[in-house]
């Protein structure tokens, strides 16, 4: 019996595994609605290389983005879990022969790198009736411990509580392998009282 139970308490774990596979829905009152982030220089940054990759449950590959104060540019390529921004100074990136070496290497973790994050939607009444929005942010400063900092030009949204749930992913490909563990699981659990009946 205490086999059996074992059996069907991870097979009980594993639905519950799939379930939170399950979008989550916005607060009472309020919706989710699609953000878009276009970004640029203050006049006073300058010395530094910037990069984005989409963050999911394997993040994407870095890509060079091109900053200027001059002319905003639309963050493209958000991952599941939104989109990681990264700052690194240009002397840093001297160090490496060629830039397939650099984005190689490249991490939160390289010195004097400074990084932000941006997620791809956000929060308003349900009364409100827009149903995108796009974000202006300028780069004010960079540190590698306070990280990017900006200000941004136009409302931002509320961002959901738990960014983590809100963005979970819901790809078939996460269903099905739930799924597959609930039977694994399930089949352990009857085998398991099969042999028991036998013995």
């Amino acid at each position: 019996m205490k086999k059996l139970a074992i059996g069907l308490l991870l097979a009980s774990m594993s639905v519950a595994l799939v379930r939170a596979d399950i979008a989550v829905p916005p607060p009472k009152g309020q919706k989710f609605v699609i953000v878009k982030h276009t970004i640029k220089l203050d006049k006073d940054i300058n010395g530094y290389l910037f990069f984005t990759r989409g963050m999911g449950i394997r993040n994407g590959d870095f890509a060079k983005v091109e900053l200027t104060a001059d002319k905003a540019v639309t963050l493209t390529g958000f991952g599941k879990f939104g989109l990681q921004l990264l700052a690194v100074p240009a002397e840093v990136a001297k160090k490496f022969a060629t830039e397939k070496e650099l984005l190689a290497a490249l991490s939160d973790k390289m010195e004097g790198a400074a990084s932000a994050r941006f997620q791809q939607s956000g929060l308003l009444p349900e009364k409100d009736e827009r149903k995108e929005l796009t974000l202006e942010h300028v780069i004010t400063g960079i540190d590698a411990k306070k990280g990017i900092q900006m200000r941004d030009d136009g409302t931002a949204p509320k961002a959901p509580e738990k960014e983590e749930e809100a963005s979970a992913p819901t790809g078939p490909r996460t269903v099905v392998a739930g799924l597959a563990l609930t039977a694994a699981f399930a089949t352990g659990g009857l085998w398991l009282a099969r042999r028991r009946r036998i013995g």
